[in-house]
């Protein structure tokens, strides 16, 4: 699966760089603000191998998708759309019983 497209094939057709989909573009994305209030997901045998600090284990794999088009199923990604959506709702009251209500301090 090519999910990201060839840099050097696009610039060849004049595309510009922030016209595609290249392989930094996400998580320059996703890691702003030092993690706050984001999701930065990744493998545990990477971060380990870097000496990342591991702040939680989280298993949730799920497609998401948008009306439109679905995912392919990516812990990381569906999991983040998931907190997206459980707190558009929270004000609602529908909250599943698996997910704990976030607090927000600023």
């Amino acid at each position: 699966m090519a999910a990201t497209a060839d840099t050097e094939m696009m610039r060849a057709k004049g595309i510009s760089d922030s016209r595609f989909s290249g392989p930094t573009t996400a998580p320059a994305r996703v890691r702003r603000g030092a993690g706050r209030r984001h999701c930065p997901a990744g493998r545990g045998d990477l971060a380990l191998k870097m000496g990342l600090p591991v702040l939680a284990v989280v298993a949730y794999a799920q497609s998401f998708g948008d009306g439109v088009h679905t995912s392919i199923p990516a812990p990381g990604w569906a999991r983040w759309a998931r907190a997206v959506v459980a707190s558009s709702r929270r004000w609602r009251g529908r909250w599943p019983s698996w997910v704990s209500v976030p607090t927000t301090s600023r």
